[in-house]
């Protein structure tokens, strides 16, 4: 009998980069034929203002209601608990992450442990992968009121994987070993379909001018149309704020250049080894700092950041066999 895996993070995020790593973890273990299941932890609060920011963005309230209905017969396909407000199923294991699911900053994490494994059943094992404390620098945790209890809580774990040099950085200090993996969206193997016709893929809200002015001039040098997926910005050609789960993969597929300030933006344009440009997100610095920032040098492209992906697969290649072996292993061990 197959073990009973149950996936902790979080899954009513209206954002394609949430759902996808969610989905994409959840796809790799089902295909090695385990029982899994997320989840479905509900915080009243921060599910809230998740949806209340989501269907007031930039005022395109009957889109993002749209993305919304989009999003949720997507979650359909996946297996999931029934609603709950504490961890009460019997799972053989529980991952968490991935995600930021160890932001101090989220309204989650504030007066509760959960995500750090607290309240669970003492005979459940508890692993983490690809976590992150997403913008939380290692001052944030210091002066965080339960930190203690974090500690505690992490000391529990089976094993601890992370997704970017800051969390491991932040869990070293309180002297807890990790390991740094691939964010789960690189272990989905999907059929995606073909685009014929040019263009630059914009993800993220872009409302730098020097950047906007440089862009712009981009798509009218090599003849390419300006598409922002998921975020409206009015200076672009198109904007597909209410994309489908498998066009918005396909807009990445067949882009000729990505432009984006969101990680996962990113993630998106290695894993399908993309030309692509770092825009500036001073908010999200820490989050940058992932598994393969290291082995990536910017060059200047009209004055931005810019990098082909291509350079670098035989790391993405290696890295995601390291972090498929890693996850099996974690499972087998519970």
């Amino acid at each position: 009998m197959k073990k009973k895996i149950g996936i902790l993070t979080f899954w009513n995020e209206i954002n394609y980069g949430a759902l996808l790593q969610l989905y994409s973890l959840y796809k790799f273990l089902k295909n090695k034929k385990y029982n899994v299941e997320i989840i479905r932890y509900f915080h009243f609060k921060h599910s809230f203002v998740n949806y209340l920011i989501t269907i007031f963005t930039s005022f395109k309230i009957i889109n993002n209601i749209k993305k919304i209905i989009i999003f949720k017969k997507f979650f359909k396909k996946i297996n999931k608990s029934k609603l709950t407000f504490k961890l009460k199923e019997n799972y053989d294991g529980i991952i968490i992450g991935s995600d930021e699911v160890w932001n101090l900053k989220h309204s989650i994490n504030k007066n509760n442990m959960i995500f750090f494994g607290q309240n669970t059943k003492a005979k459940v094992k508890i692993a983490s992968y690809a976590a992150s404390f997403g913008s939380t620098n290692y001052k944030d945790y210091f002066f965080f009121k339960n930190q203690k209890l974090i500690k505690k809580n992490l000391i529990k774990f089976q094993k601890i994987s992370v997704r970017d040099h800051n969390s491991k950085k932040i869990l070293s200090k309180i002297g807890i070993n990790s390991e740094i993996h691939v964010d789960p969206i690189f272990l989905l193997e999907k059929k995606i379909k073909k685009f014929n016709f040019n263009y630059i893929v914009i993800y993220g809200k872009i409302s730098n001018p020097f950047e906007i002015k440089q862009i712009k001039k981009i798509s009218q040098i090599y003849n390419l149309k300006i598409i922002s997926i998921a975020y409206y910005n009015k200076w672009c050609d198109e904007n597909l704020i209410e994309c489908k789960i498998d066009d918005f993969l396909s807009y990445f597929k067949n882009c000729n250049l990505i432009a984006t300030n969101m990680l996962h933006g990113e993630f998106f344009s290695i894993k399908f080894r993309k030309r692509f440009i770092r825009l500036k997100n001073h908010r999200k610095i820490n989050k940058f700092n992932h598994i393969f920032n290291r082995y990536i040098n910017f060059s200047n492209f009209y004055g931005l950041s810019y990098f082909d992906a291509k350079k670098i697969d035989k790391i993405i290649n290696k890295k995601i066999e390291i972090s498929k072996k890693y996850l099996i292993k974690e499972i087998n061990d519970f």
